[in-house]
């Protein structure tokens, strides 16, 4: 019984030496999500830049344009991390071939989306579901997926209940 004590002790020592920290966490992502791939859909073309801080929070900008209809639109998406489910995360193929990263909330609408389009008009809305990424490589998704899982875990995010 005495061998097994250091033994257990050696191991927990391991494992939380071997894990990333938050700052790591977040540096790595950012880094990592610094550039979008453009989405080509028809003519439209989507880009999407994402920013994740210390503290949790984080703003994503989703542009979608098309020249040949003269079409613009910005939307900021902009939550904290802690408020979602680090279950929830998925990877969705899109149509161009490329990856988002998904999750939802908790609970309730916990992501602010502003909106703004070419012909001047605004729009504000709640919503319980967020892009967290964007992405051309299936390895680099399932990468992010798994950071971001970590990471809404380190910021204190739960899975829903039931």
């Amino acid at each position: 019984m005495i061998y097994k004590i250091p033994s257990t002790l050696l191991l927990l020592m391991v494992i939380s030496i071997s894990a990333q920290s938050k700052s790591e966490t977040i540096d790595w992502l950012n880094n990592k999500l610094s550039s979008s791939p453009i989405g080509l859909e028809g003519s439209m073309e989507t880009t999407f830049f994402a920013k994740y801080n210390t503290d949790g929070s984080f703003e994503n900008t989703l542009s979608e344009e098309s020249k040949l209809i003269n079409y613009l639109s910005i939307s900021k998406f902009s939550g904290n991390l802690s408020k979602l489910d680090p279950q929830s995360i998925r990877i969705i193929k899109s149509n161009d071939g490329n990856y988002f990263l998904q999750a939802t909330c908790t609970k309730g609408k916990c992501i602010t989306q502003n909106s703004k389009y070419e012909n001047g008009k605004t729009a504000q809305y709640n919503s319980s579901i967020v892009s967290l990424a964007y992405v051309s490589d299936t390895e680099l998704a399932v990468r992010c997926r798994t950071a971001f899982i970590h990471l809404i875990h380190l910021q204190g995010g739960k899975k829903e209940l039931f």
